[in-house]
């Protein structure tokens, strides 16, 4: 997301470039193995076109690849994109107004933790750990102030 859209395009066209050259290479190889077979023209034409159709690489520059706009679109909806927060940080001594981008940490791990895969590798891990080691300390959960803590221990889930 920090990356100038025209240099992800940029990067883009020339992989499609470089794609589009070897495509030309094996289809070129793919047409002499099978004139070798003696399969005649129009069927040659036929699955060259058919191969051609089927190139993946392309259709994934023509779908939601295609643009600035249609990548933000996927990998916000695909990962759970977190908005940075913009911040004033003033004038600089040439007047300039600063900011700073911040990701909000409680947001990142609300997110993070909504995915089960995540939550249930967690819980794996912790398990592990309180079961091999019990007498090390892993996190705020094992501590004395959260057992000591009325409301902690009524709500555990409050942590989670």
């Amino acid at each position: 997301m920090l990356l100038p859209a025209t240099t992800i395009q940029a990067i883009i066209e020339e992989f499609q470039e470089v794609h589009d050259t070897g495509m030309k290479y094996a289809l070129s190889k793919i047409h002499d193995k099978l004139a070798i077979l003696n399969l005649q023209d129009s069927e040659i034409s036929q699955i060259l076109e058919d191969v051609s159709k089927e190139d993946l690489f392309k259709e994934c520059h023509k779908g939601p690849m295609k643009s600035d706009h249609t990548r933000k679109s996927f990998f916000k909806k695909t990962f759970n994109y977190i908005e940075p927060t913009k911040i004033y940080l003033g004038a600089d001594e040439a007047g300039r107004e600063r900011y700073f981008q911040y990701v909000p940490i409680k947001e990142t791990l609300k997110s993070l933790l909504s995915q089960s895969v995540v939550k249930d590798q967690y819980r794996e891990t912790k398990m592990k750990q309180s079961n091999s080691q019990p007498s090390v300390l892993t996190d705020v959960l094992d501590g004395k102030t959260f057992k000591d803590n009325t409301l902690l221990n009524e709500s555990p889930h409050l942590c989670l």
